[in-house]
């Protein structure tokens, strides 16, 4: 059984350009860093209905284990802690099956 796990943030209104955009960047760059994990893709709003989210990201893995040594994966967890949480004003995640 396939695991797909949805994370989506809302940054805060005091993030600047140059943090969202090393965000962006490094969360890109951990799709890479967990590619014997799952597939990572990582999308920004398009901004096409007003209440939207900000930054979507999608990690499909084979099954839950795999999810489970992602969720404490050193590089995800310090994207997570570098990265996001400085600027995160709200985030949202669900998992399920594929």
């Amino acid at each position: 059984m396939g695991v797909r796990h949805v994370v989506v943030f809302r940054w805060s209104e005091d993030a600047t350009t140059a943090q969202k955009e090393d965000a962006l960047a490094a969360l890109t760059r951990l799709g890479e860093q967990v590619a014997h994990l799952g597939v990572l893709t990582v999308g920004s709003d398009l901004r096409l209905a007003p209440g939207n989210a900000d930054v979507a990201v999608t990690v499909d893995f084979p099954d839950a284990a795999a999810y489970e040594a992602y969720a404490v994966n050193e590089d995800h967890v310090r994207v997570v802690t570098e990265n996001v949480r400085p600027i995160l004003a709200e985030r949202t995640a669900v998992q399920h099956r594929t």
